[in-house]
């Protein structure tokens, strides 16, 4: 009974990856430092987001691992990599580079740069991540934001 309870119990918990204490700071403090660049308040840690974050980070790494965003009602920004991400800094930095591309303006002409503008989403409060291990060995990481933010029509923050 108790080897039958652990085989089925296997497959729904080898996907989830807590993140440590540090790599939670390590994400916020990295969200945190493109928004104090422009004079943003900073982003605080939400458990519920976090969990909400898992929970999808759990889904697509039970798929066959392809990027998809959940359509809830809140920002989401997610990364991808091959292997194991070793600094989580890679991952905020990752969606970051986009800044290059981002001139003040509305959003969201062209999608060169919605990663970078949902991290420094003035109206957005809250922010939780989380990772998972997909079946080929990579890894997916998922951050949810709230409020969302890359409204159409709306500029990230104001001047």
């Amino acid at each position: 009974m108790i080897k039958t309870l652990f085989i089925i119990l296997f497959p729904l918990i080898s996907f989830t990856q807590n993140i440590s204490e540090t790599d939670k700071q390590v994400l916020l403090d990295e969200h945190n430092k493109y928004r104090s660049e422009l004079n943003i308040d900073n982003l605080e840690w939400s458990e519920n987001l976090a969990k909400e974050a898992q929970n999808w980070a759990n889904h697509i790494a039970k798929g066959k691992c392809n990027i998809k965003h959940s359509n809830k009602n809140l920002g989401e920004n997610i990364f991808w990599s091959s292997t194991p991400v070793n600094n989580v800094k890679e991952v905020v930095s990752d969606w970051a580079s986009e800044k290059k591309y981002y001139k003040f303006c509305k959003c969201c002409k062209g999608y060169k740069t919605l990663h970078y503008t949902q991290i420094i989403w003035q109206k957005t409060t809250k922010i939780g991540c989380a990772s998972a291990i997909c079946k080929d060995g990579s890894q997916i990481w998922v951050c949810n934001y709230s409020p969302q933010g890359n409204f159409e029509g709306e500029k990230p923050y104001k001047k």
